[in-house]
């Protein structure tokens, strides 16, 4: 489904933020809205904030709890953060921050009581290295501020690849997977170090810090380039799980395989707590005789023996100080399990992958990549690399319950490494035999490119993404356009867009000896027309997975009712019709 057309995009929680002029425009993606809230921001910067300056630089960074906070730059370097209710119905203050910040490189986590700034300015207590330091203020507090906190030994700077920083529950977490400053790791094993504190008491009494086994370096060296670091929350047990895609040699082979770990952070700090080097070893022998079902297993006192499932992986010790760590299925998703996929399924170029992230909930891992096997065509297309995988039978070949695995070290059974998993290989889509229509709506096209009906890669110029658990949002921003089309891929058949007189056209997956193809169904062509203004950019459509094929259908008039009908409780802030249902372009499978 193509959203709209913007300049840039946030999308979280369901929500699309995007710029488009001088106009924010939010969208409700999972309810497909009919309509989407207007942030004037000529007016809301020249009448609210009494900010004059000509061709600002808006910024959008964070979007969560419904507030979206956005950057201003003006003239003379002027920078205000702006925080902003985005919620739907009467609202008695949507303005609810405007902060002056002086730095040029910050980011910007909030909630919908508090928002913090954040930069990697701050000085450790010898001199010797910078650290994150955290400002939070309170939505509603006129002026005030809460204190600065500065995360102590707290390493590295590349977020979503070596640090993360999240909001979830009412504590602030950031989350690192390099040494601390401090800790040389001489046990050949690195963690995650994890610190989190209460976002109403940011004070170092309230600093909670644990650190977590991620891997023993035995296990080969890692591309650096291909890391991906994310923190999920489970939606079965609530609990947060510390997502990491790595792309190792594994025990030295000369193929690179992915890899995604996953890591449960322990629900209280205390129950894990930091160790130091004085407590190092009062801290294993606690482990040895209370086994935990958190990251740090039981030491194991050799390696592994012919009697160990292949289910259960155990890093070797290796004369380390620490113990061995079991790895189980559940938290060990390999890119494929046994024959690498074909060529460029397997083998993408990393300048090639533009997005890549992982559905915990689904099992899934999801690329967006650049498929340019038609080179000799000088054509490229935007194509989706997806791999899952599935609960195994809990039945073995005798008909009889897999039994958890017995660890050796301890004689208890390990939970939950009686799960198997089916891996179901990796597929791009659309295949190569698809509609030119439906690879032109979901690339840069389709307006003639010197001839080719497809842009080339040049063409297709930046790319960004961001999804949730339900659905992934695109822009795909030519080098000469301003703006570009945002296109939603949604694998919900619960969301359903249509209005009077469209839906989106329907396909259908046929399949064969020669593969597999997608092709339109006829009686399900879609109304065309009904574009009151063409955006700037190129005319596109994107698609819609498995949805649209019920539900009651919302007239235009409607709409404008509904428009028309909403009292404006700010002059800046206003509710308009969604600009799909003026696109109205789209595809859903049957």
């Amino acid at each position: 489904m193509v959203l709209g057309y913007g300049s840039s995009f946030l999308y979280r929680e369901g929500f699309l933020s995007y710029l488009r002029g001088d106009t924010i425009r939010i969208l409700n993606v999972h309810a497909a809205a009919v309509q989407e809230s207007v942030i004037e921001l000529d007016w809301l910067c020249n009448q609210v904030l009494n900010v004059r300056t000509r061709n600002p630089v808006i910024q959008l960074n964070h979007l969560q709890s419904s507030v979206l906070s956005f950057t201003w730059t003006g003239g003379q370097m002027t920078r205000h953060i702006i925080c902003v209710d985005v919620r739907d119905g009467e609202i008695e203050d949507r303005l609810l921050r405007v902060i002056p910040f002086p730095h040029s490189k910050f980011m910007i986590r909030n909630d919908s009581q508090f928002v913090y700034v954040g930069s990697h300015d701050g000085l450790s207590a010898n001199g010797a290295h910078h650290e994150w330091i955290w400002q939070g203020f309170r939505f509603g507090d006129d002026g005030t501020h809460l204190p600065q906190l500065q995360i102590p030994d707290l390493a590295g700077t590349d977020l979503g690849q070596t640090v993360i920083f999240e909001i979830f529950d009412g504590y602030f977490y950031a989350i690192s997977n390099e040494s601390t400053f401090e800790d040389e790791e001489m046990d050949w094993c690195s963690y995650y170090h994890c610190y989190r504190f209460p976002i109403g008491d940011p004070k170092p009494g309230s600093l909670q810090k644990t650190k977590i086994w991620r891997r023993q370096h035995k296990e080969g060296p890692i591309n650096d380039s291909w890391t991906d670091l994310r923190l999920h929350k489970d939606e079965n047990t609530g609990a947060l799980v510390i997502v990491e895609g790595r792309r190792e040699w594994s025990d030295g082979k000369p193929i690179q395989k992915r890899t995604f770990y996953h890591q449960v952070i322990p629900a209280s700090f205390d129950e894990q707590g930091l160790q130091d080097n004085d407590e190092e070893q009062e801290s294993l022998e606690h482990d040895n005789q209370n086994p935990t079902q958190n990251a740090i297993y039981n030491p194991a006192p050799t390696g592994p023996s012919e009697a160990d499932p292949p289910y259960l992986h155990y890093m070797i010790r290796d004369g380390s100080q620490q113990p061995a760590h079991p790895r189980l299925d559940r938290d060990t998703h390999p890119e494929y399990s046994e024959r690498p996929p074909p060529p460029f399924i397997d083998n993408v170029m990393l300048a090639k992958s533009k997005f890549r992230t992982y559905n915990l909930n689904a099992s899934a891992f999801f690329d967006l990549v650049i498929d340019d096997r038609l080179h000799s065509m000088r054509v490229h297309q935007i194509v989706l690399r997806i791999g899952s995988r599935v609960r195994a039978s809990p039945l073995d070949e005798r008909g009889l319950i897999h039994e958890n695995h017995i660890d050796r070290a301890t004689g208890r059974r390990v939970d939950g490494s009686e799960e198997r998993f089916i891996d179901r290989g990796i597929k791009l889509w659309p295949p190569a035999e698809a509609p030119v229509a439906l690879l032109n709506m979901l690339n840069s096209g389709p307006p003639s490119y010197g001839g080719r009906t497809r842009p080339s890669y040049a063409q297709l110029g930046e790319i960004s993404a961001l999804a949730d658990e339900r659905s992934v949002v695109y822009l795909a921003k030519p080098s000469d356009a301003e703006v570009a089309k945002i296109v939603l891929v949604n694998f919900d058949p619960n969301v359903r867009y249509r209005c009077e007189g469209w839906r989106p056209r329907a396909l259908k997956l046929e399949k064969g000896s020669w593969g597999e193809r997608i092709v339109e169904v006829a009686e399900e062509v879609a109304i065309q027309g009904m574009r009151k203004k063409p955006p700037p950019a190129v005319d596109d459509v994107a698609m819609e997975d498995e949805g649209g094929g019920s539900g009651s259908e919302i007239s235009d008039k409607d709409i404008d009712q509904d428009a028309d009908g909403d009292e404006e409780e700010d002059c800046w802030f206003s509710t308009e019709k969604a600009m799909w249902t003026q696109i109205r372009e789209g595809y859903r499978f049957v």
